[in-house]
């Protein structure tokens, strides 16, 4: 069986600047997931998925982040802080991501 959820990102704005081969940005985010039917523990990297017993609750996040055009492909560092969260949720107050251009 496939899995499944119904999710709603509500509001994702962002605004930024550029300087060269650098953009800054901040950022606001919020967003849902409900009704997920699919695994919930993964034992390769002892992780668990805890479901809420609020459908409606929704997670919300402020930051900022940089992205660079590097001679490697971009590059993007992001500061993120919840605004509301569950007390089960993870934070990743930081993230690191790159890829290639096309």
């Amino acid at each position: 069986m496939a899995n499944v959820c119904d999710g709603l990102n509500i509001l994702e704005l962002g605004a930024g600047s550029t300087a060269g081969s650098m953009a800054g940005m901040v950022f606001a985010d919020a967003g849902a997931l409900w009704h997920y039917v699919g695994p919930t523990q993964w034992i390769v990297t002892n992780e668990r998925l805890q479901l809420s017993n609020n459908d409606m609750f929704i997670n919300s996040s402020v930051g900022a982040g940089i992205l660079w055009a590097s001679p490697f492909g971009p590059i993007r560092f992001d500061l993120a802080f919840p605004l509301t969260k569950q007390i089960f949720d993870r934070k990743q107050m930081f993230r690191f991501g790159g890829g290639t251009t096309f």
